[in-house]
């Protein structure tokens, strides 16, 4: 008898890596797209320095492995630094993070801090807002591509190679404030110098590619780590500094997380395949323990772990309806029915499917005994029917037990003559 008869409808659980990973990931702005603008100056007519490009190069590829797009600029003139600058404007406005580094020569003329293209022509400080590039411009184009979420990274304040030229005797660069959602870090603290350092990094962008690689630090965290080192190394002669006007956690490196992410990837989906075998057993069972225990080992907070239970419990309906897709021997198969209906039980106790449990065996061992009554052999189908009533409750068992009886003529063995023309027994429909 097929399946079919019964009218059984069976919906697997499929979650996507997509919804896992959903699950998983409750920050943003790890989705959200990277840019940045890394500039290193070192080959200036005058004062040249000799760890900028260095800078530069360095802070390029670890950003590029931070998921960053990276537009690198290395000894740039003014018309360059700003060709690029509107470029990584349009990157920003749509959508995503900002990261500006520089390292190089800067100034501060009236409270206001300017970086120094390598083809400055200043001869005093009334040619730095036409030679040099304002940081408050660059930070109002960022503002202005409304991205979110802005980190400005200034390794500027190496001692003003035109100090001579300057009345003002002013060193380093001036505190500013950034817009909302930023975050604007210097190598010193306002009016110091920073030093360029001995080897091939600036000391401060030394300590800040170190601390850039250590995964999962919030944004805030990591250059607190990275003053904390450049003091020690100075002996407290450059303190690093920054303003912060977050309003969420950022973290640069995820680079835990994307590991994380790419095993979620891998284990969903190897559950996916097994959902989708054609036919499962238990051994699939025990595979899809293990894939969530692999799961728990990688994100044991993820909340597709308590799903567990439910996906378990479909394999166990699948293969309840697989014993009973051929209906004539689905009574061999009556014991591992009854062990995957008390798995299923134990696994997801509020599935509507149980209800009709009672109703689905029932019907199997009526089946068998019809077919055992119709041949001839009356008390082989007493004796399944009698197990049955211990199993089940199942009114038309003891209704069909009645018929059977009927037919034994009292006080007499029972044989082949004696018996009526059993009764047809038409399955009913079993809605899953």
């Amino acid at each position: 008898m097929s399946w079919l008869l019964w009218g059984v409808e069976l919906t697997r659980i499929v979650y996507s890596v997509g919804f896992v990973l959903g699950v998983f990931c409750s920050s943003s702005a790890m989705s959200q797209p990277r840019y940045a603008l890394v500039v290193g100056n070192s080959s200036y007519a005058s004062n040249p320095l000799k760890n900028p490009i260095h800078d530069a190069r360095d802070v390029s590829s670890l950003l590029k492995t931070l998921d960053f797009e990276v537009i690198t600029l290395k000894n740039a003139k003014k018309k360059h630094l700003r060709r690029a600058l509107h470029e990584f404007s349009a990157q920003l406005a749509s959508g995503g993070v900002g990261l500006f580094f520089y390292a190089g020569h800067g100034v501060q003329v009236d409270g206001e801090n300017y970086l120094i293209p390598i083809d400055a022509d200043i001869r005093d400080e009334t040619d730095v807002p036409d030679e040099a590039i304002s940081v408050n411009s660059i930070l109002r184009k960022m503002d202005y591509a409304a991205n979110g979420l802005n980190i400005v990274i200034l390794d500027a304040c190496r001692d003003n190679p035109y100090a001579r030229k300057f009345r003002s005797s002013s060193r380093g660069l001036a505190r500013i404030e950034g817009p909302t959602g930023s975050v604007i870090a210097y190598a010193t603290s306002p009016g110091q110098v920073a030093l360029d350092g001995t080897g091939n990094n600036g000391v401060y962008t030394k300590h800040l590619l170190q601390q850039l690689s250590v995964p999962s630090q919030p944004i805030e965290v990591l250059l607190r780590n990275v003053r904390v080192e450049v003091l020690k190394e100075t002996n407290g002669l450059q303190e690093p500094w920054e303003l912060s006007s977050l309003t969420s956690e950022f973290i640069i490196n995820h680079s835990e997380v994307r590991h994380t992410r790419r095993a979620l990837e891998a284990l969903v989906r190897q559950i996916e395949l097994l959902q989708s075998k054609t036919r499962v057993d238990l051994s699939d069972v025990e595979k899809m323990k293990n894939l969530f225990l692999d799961m728990e080992t990688v994100d044991a907070n993820n909340g597709f772990l308590k799903q567990q239970d439910k996906v378990v419990a479909s394999l166990y309906i699948r293969m309840i309806k697989q014993k009973v897709e051929n209906f004539d021997s689905a009574f061999d198969h009556i014991d591992d029915i009854q062990q995957y209906f008390y798995a299923l039980q134990y696994l997801d106790s509020t599935n509507p499917i149980l209800t009709q449990r009672d109703k689905m065996i029932g019907e199997i061992f009526l089946h068998r005994a019809q077919k055992l009554h119709s041949q001839g052999d009356m008390q082989q189908a007493l004796d399944i029917l009698q197990v049955a009533e211990h199993q089940v409750r199942y009114p038309k068992i003891q209704h069909y037990v009645d018929e059977i009886e009927e037919d034994l003529p009292s006080g007499k063995a029972i044989t082949v003559k004696s018996m009526k023309p059993a009764v047809e027994h038409t399955p009913v429909l079993i809605q899953f």
